[in-house]
């Protein structure tokens, strides 16, 4: 099936690149352009081949086979595919948000003593407040703020007192040698 209709595309590829014999125009030769000078360049058309092409043979075509991908090799539609890993450094991270959420949570208390302290003089102040900081390859805080935008608790004792609890935690190292940047919310209520 597949073979006959090679041969037919490479029969109508034929007849169309050869065709039937061209007869020469009554004009000798065609505009292309202009020459160094500004004047027309004028070039006279090529001539179609004296002996005309054959087709390949049918039969010929018809035997040869066809390179087809081996299909044993292809996955199932929908299967998951593994996609090769980038040159370099192909080690797979382990200073995960999983792992960084971890260690926050271990310490929570000294996070939650701030907003006790900021309660005290604040009766009923609830809402949260977002930390965006930065982890050097080693695991240590290396940049530390309140992000404003993520926080509705706006109290200068407690955004200070956050990120110093924050500053004094050692996170593990990359395992990749890479920087880690994490916005991570804390939600207070009494």
């Amino acid at each position: 099936m597949i073979a006959s209709q090679l041969a037919l595309v490479l029969t109508v590829a034929w007849v169309s690149a050869c065709g039937a014999p061209t007869q020469e125009p009554e004009t000798p030769s065609e505009f292309t352009g202009f020459e160094d000078g500004g004047e027309p360049a004028l070039v006279k058309p090529v001539e179609a081949p004296s002996t005309p092409l054959t087709p390949p043979d049918s039969e010929q075509t018809k035997s040869a086979p066809l390179p087809i991908a081996d299909t044993e090799q292809i996955p199932p539609l929908g299967s998951p595919v593994e996609r090769p890993r980038p040159l370099g450094n192909t080690v797979e991270e382990t200073r995960t948000t999983q792992v960084i959420g971890e260690v926050i949570r271990k310490n929570r208390q000294a996070f939650r003593d701030c907003y006790d302290q900021e309660l005290a003089r604040s009766p009923g102040l609830r809402g949260n407040i977002t930390l965006h900081f930065v982890l050097d390859p080693k695991g240590q805080v290396s940049l530390s703020k309140v992000n404003t935008e993520r926080t509705t608790l706006t109290e200068p004792g407690l955004g200070k007192c956050t990120l110093a609890a924050l500053n004094k935690l050692q996170f593990p190292p990359s395992s990749r040698g890479f920087e880690s940047t994490v916005n991570y919310p804390f939600d207070f209520k009494p």
